[in-house]
């Protein structure tokens, strides 16, 4: 460890290295989908149309309206007496409303993500690859591309993509288109390809103890002697 309370880019090479080792994963060096999504608005983009989950959104909203039907016929006393018939309709709405939910998040993500491919903005960034213990989500740190052998990570992007074969090598570079403002989107893009985020990046503070035990915990690394 140099200037940082986060491991470096050498102890994380080693980290995904071992990772993609024991996880006996294959490249996928495939081209960018057509059409290129740096070019044209999201709901072109078949990745980015399934980030929105449409089925999860025509059944949360055929969930409410059964609710609604339901509710009603409770009130009308069509369905019996007592609360059985409100107690459904609640239910059938809770659920409905779930699945939008999950829907309006997956649009929030996949807009996000064309912003930041269309904005213009990337750089190279230095990465690694790694996977939480418990998680099947890979996520990348990124690195800054001439930070050396003893730079920290600047940022972490979890990526929507669980198919080893269509991950991306451990160690490499990756042109790193993102948005700018408040909430953060990033996709970066590697060997002609990009890989979706999950979610929003995560910038990371080199300096802030909290944040580098979050990151230690992340990945189950060594205590900072065995660095």
């Amino acid at each position: 460890m140099v200037g940082s309370l986060m491991s470096t880019f050498s102890y994380q090479e080693a980290v995904g290295r071992a990772q993609a080792f024991d996880s006996g994963r294959r490249p996928d060096r495939g081209s960018a989908p057509d059409p290129d999504p740096r070019q044209v608005v999201w709901w072109r983009v078949p990745e980015l149309r399934r980030m929105v989950r449409l089925p999860f959104l025509a059944a949360g909203i055929g969930l409410c309206l059964a609710g609604v039907l339901v509710k009603d016929l409770a009130i009308g006393g069509l369905l019996g007496k007592g609360s059985a018939g409100v107690n459904l309709a609640l239910l059938l709405g809770a659920l409905g409303f779930v699945g939008i939910w999950f829907s309006v998040c997956g649009l929030r993500v996949a807009r996000g993500a064309s912003r930041a491919l269309r904005s213009g903005s990337s750089r190279s960034m230095r990465y690694v690859l790694l996977r939480e213990p418990d998680s099947t989500y890979p996520f990348m740190l990124l690195f800054p591309e001439g930070g050396g052998e003893q730079a920290p990570p600047v940022s972490a992007v979890v990526l929507g993509e669980r198919r080893l074969a269509a991950l991306p090598e451990a160690v490499g570079t990756a042109r790193l288109h993102q948005t700018s403002g408040e909430s953060l989107y990033a996709v970066p893009w590697v060997v002609g390809r990009p890989y979706y985020p999950l979610d929003r990046m995560f910038p990371l503070d080199p300096d802030d103890p909290e944040c580098a035990r979050s990151l230690d915990r992340l990945v189950g690394m060594q205590p900072p002697e065995a660095r």
